[in-house]
Formats: C-alpha cells, sequence, structure tokens
C-alpha cells in the first residue's frame, strides 16, 4: 500500500507540473495575440510620429543600448527564481520572506549607485554622436533630455522588475507578458493620440510617457501580489539579511555571466547597424524584426514557465518527465523553424496591408538570414531554459562567452562580405552555434545518466 501510495504522489505531482505548464503557456498565447494585434498598429504609428527615420532610428537605438542596464542585477534576478521556486514548493514562508527582502534591499543600494553613475555619465556623453545623428535632424538638448528621462525609467524598472523574477519561480508566467502588454498598449494609444493631435515628433514627450508606461504595471502588480497571494513575504527592511542576499548572489553569479554574454549577443544589433551601416538601416531592420521575433518570441512564450516546473521537477527527481518535456519542445521548434515558409511568399503583401503607405520593398535576400536567425533562436532558447531549470550553467557560460567575442568581429566581416545589415543578423546567428550544438549534446547525455 505504501508502494502504491507513492507511485499516485508521483504522478499527482507530474499531473501538476504539466498542468501548470499547459495552463501558463495558453494564458501566455492569449495574452501574445493581443500583443501582435497592437504591434501591427504600432509601427505605422510610430512611422508617423517621427518625420524623420533618422530619429526613429535612435529611438530604438537609445532604448536598446539603456535596456543593457537591466543586465546588471548580478544574476539576483535569476538566482532569486530558483530559490523562491524551492521554498514555495517546500512551504518555507520564512525562507520566502528573508529571500525576497534581502534581494529588494541588495538591488535597491545597486540602482542608487547607478543613479548616480548614469545620470552624471549621461550629461557628459554626446548622444549625437554616440548614435550617429547630426543636430540638425535631433538637438541636442532635446536627446539629452531624453536619454536622462530614459536612464530613470531604466533604473526604476531594474527595480520593480524584481517581481517578475517572483512570478516566474510561482508559474505564473502569463503575468509579465500582461505587463508587456498593457505598456505597449499605453505607448500605442499615446503615440496615435499624438499623430491624430498634430503633436508629434517629441522626442520628450514620449520618453516620459515610455518611463510611466513601463514602471506603473510593474508597481501594481507588485502591490497586489504582495497584499494578495505573498502577503506573508512582503518585502521589508526588517526581513533584509545580506547572507540571504549572498546566497541568492551565489546562485545566480553564474546567471550573471550569462546575462552578459547574452547582451554582447543578442542586444547589440541595433548599434551595430547604426555604427557599421546607418541609423535609417535601424529602421528597416526593426520591420523585419518585429515579425521575425515574434514568431521565436511565440515559442519562448512556451517556454517560460518550464524553467521553474524543471527546477520544480529536478527537486523531486522527475527525470523522466524532463527528459519528455526536453524531446516534445525540440519537436515543436522544429515545426515552427520549418512553418516559417508558409511566410516567405506572403511577406510582402503583409508588409503593404500592415504599413500601408509606409510599406518597404522586401529583400527576399535578407529574410533568409531571419528565417534561419529564428531556427537558431529558438533552438537556443530550449537548451537554455532547460539547463537554467537544472541549475547547470557551466557549459552555457563557457559556450557563450565564446559567441560574445565572435559577435563584433563577426558582424564587422558580415557587413564587409554582404554589404547589408544582414552580415548583423547572421553574425547573431553564428555566435549561438557553439552553444546550441554542445549544450544539446550535454544535455541529452545528462539526462539519460539520471535516469
Amino acid at each position: 500500500m505504501k508502494i502504491m501510495h507513492l507511485i499516485m504522489e508521483r504522478k499527482a505531482r507530474l499531473s501538476d507540473n504539466s498542468r501548470n505548464v499547459i495552463n501558463n503557456s495558453l494564458l501566455s498565447y492569449l495574452v501574445r495575440a493581443g500583443s501582435l494585434i497592437i504591434g501591427f498598429f504600432t509601427t505605422p504609428a510610430y512611422l508617423r510620429y517621427f518625420n524623420n527615420e533618422s530619429v526613429l532610428g535612435v529611438w530604438f537605438t537609445l532604448l536598446s543600448i539603456l535596456s543593457w542596464v537591466l543586465y546588471f542585477d548580478l544574476g539576483i534576478g535569476h538566482g532569486l527564481r530558483n530559490k523562491i521556486a524551492v521554498t514555495v514548493t517546500k512551504g518555507d514562508r520564512y525562507a520566502t520572506k528573508k529571500y525576497i527582502s534581502s534581494a529588494y534591499c541588495f538591488l535597491g543600494l545597486i540602482c542608487i549607485a547607478l543613479a548616480a553613475i548614469l545620470l552624471i555619465c549621461g550629461r557628459l556623453i554626446n548622444w549625437n554622436s554616440l548614435l550617429n545623428v547630426s543636430t540638425a535632424q535631433l538637438d541636442r538638448d532635446s536627446l539629452n533630455t531624453a536619454a536622462a528621462i530614459a536612464i530613470l525609467s531604466i533604473i526604476l524598472q531594474f527595480l520593480l522588475g524584481l517581481i517578475t523574477s517572483i512570478l516566474y519561480a510561482l508559474q505564473k508566467s502569463f503575468v509579465p507578458n500582461l505587463m508587456t502588454l498593457i505598456t505597449n498598449l499605453i505607448l500605442l494609444i499615446y503615440v496615435l493620440l499624438c499623430n491624430a493631435l498634430d503633436k508629434n515628433n517629441n522626442i520628450i514627450g514620449l520618453s516620459i510617457v515610455y518611463l510611466l508606461a513601463v514602471n506603473l504595471p510593474l508597481l501594481l502588480i507588485s502591490i497586489n501580489l504582495f497584499s494578495g497571494t505573498l502577503y506573508y513575504a512582503k518585502p521589508s527592511i526588517m526581513f533584509c539579511d545580506m547572507r540571504y542576499a549572498f546566497d541568492t548572489l551565489k546562485t545566480g553569479s553564474m546567471f550573471l555571466l550569462i546575462q552578459l554574454f547574452k547582451l554582447a549577443i543578442f542586444s547589440t544589433n541595433f548599434i551595430l547597424i547604426t555604427k557599421l551601416v546607418s541609423s535609417e538601416a535601424v529602421v528597416e531592420y526593426n520591420i523585419y524584426h518585429k515579425i521575425f521575433s515574434f514568431i521565436s518570441s511565440i515559442f519562448v512564450l512556451g517556454l517560460t514557465p518550464i524553467w521553474s516546473a524543471v527546477t520544480r521537477a529536478s527537486a523531486q527527481n522527475d527525470y523522466a518527465w524532463i527528459k519528455k518535456i526536453f524531446r516534445i519542445m525540440y519537436g515543436f521548434g522544429g515545426l515552427i523553424t520549418l512553418s516559417q515558409l508558409f511566410l516567405y511568399p506572403s511577406i510582402q503583401l503583409l508588409f503593404n496591408i500592415w504599413l500601408g503607405d509606409e510599406s518597404i520593398a522586401v529583400n527576399y535576400f535578407i529574410l533568409i538570414f531571419y528565417m534561419l536567425d529564428v531556427g537558431v533562436v529558438i533552438w537556443s532558447g530550449i537548451n537554455a531554459y532547460i539547463s537554467n531549470g537544472l541549475g547547470e550553467l557551466k557549459l552555457q557560460v563557457l559556450t557563450m562567452g565564446i559567441g560574445a567575442v565572435l559577435k563584433i568581429p563577426l558582424s564587422i566581416f558580415g557587413v564587409w562580405l554582404l554589404k547589408s545589415y544582414a552580415g548583423v543578423i547572421l553574425a547573431h546567428s553564428l555566435a549561438l552555434l557553439p552553444y546550441c550544438a554542445v549544450q544539446t549534446v550535454w544535455l541529452y547525455r545528462h539526462l539519460n545518466n539520471k535516469l
């Protein structure tokens, strides 16, 4: 009877794990559908908001550069995610509150230091030179002010965004996607109103609205969560303990290295295209990027709840479930990658419907590089979410580090070879290949050994 009880208990756990993954994935897909509708209107609205495409390219690049700050949380967010997944599963409320309080206090101190450094340095930087835009196209004072507001926005997001790691640990991954949807909706409404009222071409106004649109949803969901489900874990200075912060930091230190390497690989395309080609090319790149990043992000949405589910399953030694998920994800990833072939002949029609008078002529040569890149990004995402959930990060650090070192020289060579920003897209794919290949072999062997 005892053996039967253990078997039934094991099946119940596996069922709960799978159910949580499926429910979160479905909700995330519904939210993403809303994001797709909003994204459909956002790009043409932005094209009408700025009279000059160079200024629009500057806005995209500025946000891309400043978002790098979000990678410098020393891995605390990812470390907290893994710690909370375990303490909540065990029902340890005291440890949950200590970890959360300590993480907020430690990250708060980092934010204060970052604010001082970035705001001072921001006034000394020649943003026009950095972003490759002349003062005739965008005056220096306006760009400096917009940059300062964007810096404040990112620093607030740096701290408030810790709530997303907690939500992921609770396997409520659809909520961060919902907050992103709300942010994009606010920005779209603002841009559309400005276009209708002829109040557009104002980069300062857009940066202020961006600050509110990004941070208000994070603040409101934090208040809601800590007065509801996690009422017992509300952050408190009294529960701040540097030992817990450093314990999280120890877990997160490997995540930090991975974040920094991913920053070099994933988040440098805008600035590389700006410097190696032009800021106008960034606008065209972003149009294609909207379509193809949506395809890969659709898949990543399904992966998001798997990280914490794998952490729980490994704590329960349910490696059969992990291997099953590993195989299913590879099957889905292959199907999504191949499904792009159906998009290829209809992409021009899609652009014409989507962008209207602002539509561009499709470059089918560049299209091939985007389609290949989506496949590589999906491949790397499967490996990353399974490895992160297992807490097996050393190989990821090594291979991502190799990719980070290769990204810039590969981009320079690619642009020279292809005479186009397609060289940067190709460099992005090639930089990820060492990780994809090596990690796949390692995961397969590791899971077989555990079984």
